[in-house]
């Protein structure tokens, strides 16, 4: 069965600001379609982190799809973009559809009135600064888009914002073309309010044994 990871970005993550419920999300959608997660790493925004934890997951063969979540946004401290480039060793290059889609959200939200122009700041400009090699993926929910890199052999590599309406949005698309052709484990549970006492706990303590092994026998984590 194929296996993926998360890369979760943000100081607000290790700081305790913010509770990272997009880990938790992302898991159980990858689980159900097929491709559970094998590990979950949180760094902060440095860069020389973030390219640590990419190059360490994209070290290990058995993860077929890397999720990276978080610092695409337009502060300084947002350096998602700028990691990957340097941790796939490609060029930042200024993609102009996205820029142009930006300008477009602009004008649907009213922020170029607001702002009293439809040109991109400089916050705006970095966003659309991207690595050469990636695909876009379609961020329906806001302006950062989603990347996905063809690391070979059916082996990908994804960038999803951190903000969640937009990461799901951004997902729903790597979903459809990224993550078919799996299916996930069917997953059975027993709960037992009470536990059995005098002569009928060594039975149960045996069906309960037995349930164990049978799972660590199947599951495709070896536990």
């Amino acid at each position: 069965m194929p296996q993926s990871s998360i890369i979760v970005v943000g100081n607000e993550i290790l700081r305790g600001f913010t509770v990272d419920t997009n880990s938790n999300w992302l898991a159980g959608r990858l689980f159900q379609c097929g491709y559970p997660v094998r590990v979950i790493t949180t760094v902060g925004d440095v860069d020389a982190d973030i390219v640590g934890a990419i190059h360490d997951h994209v070290a290990r063969a058995e993860l077929s799809r890397i999720f990276v979540c978080g610092g695409l946004g337009p502060t300084p401290d947002d350096r998602t973009y700028v990691a990957l480039a340097r941790a796939l060793d490609q060029a930042l290059v200024y993609r102009r559809e996205v820029g142009a889609q930006m300008q477009n959200l602009m004008f649907l939200r009213n922020m170029a009135a607001r702002r009293g122009t439809a040109g991109l700041n400089a916050g705006n400009r970095r966003m659309a600064m991207l690595p050469e090699g990636a695909a876009l993926v379609r961020n329906g929910a806001g302006m950062a888009p989603g990347l996905a890199f063809d690391l070979g052999q059916d082996r990908y590599l994804f960038a999803l914002p951190g903000v969640p309406h937009e990461l799901r949005s951004v997902y729903e698309d790597i979903e459809s073309r990224y993550l078919t052709g799996s299916h996930g484990d069917t997953v059975r549970e027993l709960h037992y309010r009470l536990r059995a006492s005098g002569p009928d706990a060594d039975r149960v303590e045996s069906v309960i044994n037995a349930i164990r092994d049978r799972v660590r026998q199947f599951s495709p984590l070896g536990s």
